[in-house]
């Protein structure tokens, strides 16, 4: 194992991580693709957990018994030969722990430590012998210390990217993963653009970022208004009297141009069919509307923040207008 194989963040996008030589990629990657989320599970299997756990116990038991004949005989005495063979053998497993974790700080501090072999004739008393261990755990846990996780509620696990279906981790959580959040059963979408900000509008409400999970909402609506105005077959929208393709339109000049449209829809002579089609997409327009002034506009200008459960609600209304499109498109 190396250390770049999961990193700093359980969310890294450049994870790659290696097969372990048994036929089976590490935790995280699934058919050697790698995840963006990890389950603690894997963090504990990934940093030999138990491992780690076992040599930290046994060099805090080893202390306390140095200790207590150190305070016998005095701390220039020479350790037993037990002590002497644990001393190297725990030595001998801090190494192998630290590579294992991919700990490379405290590996490089562990490798450079000199421990003699229980049979060589020079052995450190049992004061060096402390202290060293001392350093050695401390070494461990310094670079524990240096890697931080994002730990996602379960309730918002749903939110993020699925697990690819590969067996042991093909059960999937009983929550709609954020693609289905707007398009239901998230296998025929017709508004593909809208894909990457629907996945990072979910990512940022699993990581506890309401705001920003907003903002990507908001960039998501933006190419449902798109597909809307294309739908209706707007063209002629302008800016300061120019020609201006619908991509580089704001939000008002479309919302206007698709209240045109509808306007002179309602024109068209009565049937069963103009009536459900001007119902339709006269509250589309309203929504485009509501949303744009409700959220979007102070949004964009910094004039307001939102807390968990606004996110969602707001997420669930875009949802809703997603799907609406998404039908006339």
């Amino acid at each position: 194992m190396t250390a770049q194989r999961i990193g700093n963040n359980i969310l890294a996008e450049s994870i790659r991580l290696a097969d372990d030589g048994d036929g089976a990629a590490d935790a995280g990657v699934r058919g050697g693709k790698p995840s963006r989320l990890f389950t603690l599970l894997d963090i504990v299997n990934h940093y030999c957990a138990g491992q780690l756990t076992w040599l930290l116990e046994r060099i805090a038991l080893f202390q306390k018994e140095l200790a207590a004949r150190k305070k016998q005989v005095g701390g220039g005495a020479a350790p037993k030969l037990n002590q002497s063979v644990a001393f190297h053998s725990l030595w001998k497993n801090a190494i192998d722990c630290t590579v294992a974790a991919g700990f490379t700080d405290a590996l490089h501090d562990i490798s450079r430590i000199h421990v003699p072999k229980p049979d060589a004739k020079e052995q450190p008393d049992l004061s060096t012998i402390i202290a060293t261990l001392r350093s050695i755990q401390q070494s461990i846990y310094d670079d524990m210390k240096k890697r931080h996780f994002l730990s996602v509620a379960p309730d918002r696990v749903g939110f993020l990217e699925p697990l690819p279906n590969i067996p042991p981790f093909s059960k999937q959580p009983d929550i709609g993963y954020q693609e289905h959040i707007f398009w239901g059963n998230g296998k025929n979408y017709k508004i593909r653009s809208a894909i990457p900000d629907i996945k990072a509008a979910g990512n940022c409400l699993a990581a506890e970022c309401p705001t920003a999970a907003v903002f990507h909402a908001m960039r998501a609506t933006e190419h449902g208004i798109r597909a809307l105005a294309t739908r209706l077959k707007v063209v002629a929208l302008t800016r300061r009297g120019k020609p201006q393709p619908i991509e580089f339109a704001d939000w008002e000049a479309m919302i206007v141009a698709i209240n045109t449209r509808v306007k002179a829809m309602a024109q068209m002579p009565r049937s069963a069919r103009r009536q459900r089609r001007v119902a339709h997409y006269s509250d589309l327009a309203d929504k485009c509307w509501y949303m744009k002034e409700l959220w979007r506009n102070d949004l964009m200008h910094t004039r307001v923040t939102f807390n968990r459960s606004e996110a969602y609600g707001i997420l669930q209304r875009v949802r809703e207008f997603m799907q609406l499109v998404e039908k006339r498109v």
